[in-house]
């Protein structure tokens, strides 16, 4: 991932990796508000 972080979620729909949410230090009660998404590869 290129935004480093803890205690998110993650879910795949269709062919793609959705990261959201998470904190940027552990124990810490900030939240972020980032969503990152990533394809997964493709068997030939």
């Amino acid at each position: 991932m290129p935004t480093p972080r803890h205690g998110l979620g993650a879910a795949v729909v269709s062919d793609m990796i959705h990261v959201a949410g998470g904190g940027p230090v552990t124990g810490g009660m900030i939240q972020t508000a980032y969503h990152e998404a990533f394809a997964l590869p493709v068997r030939a």
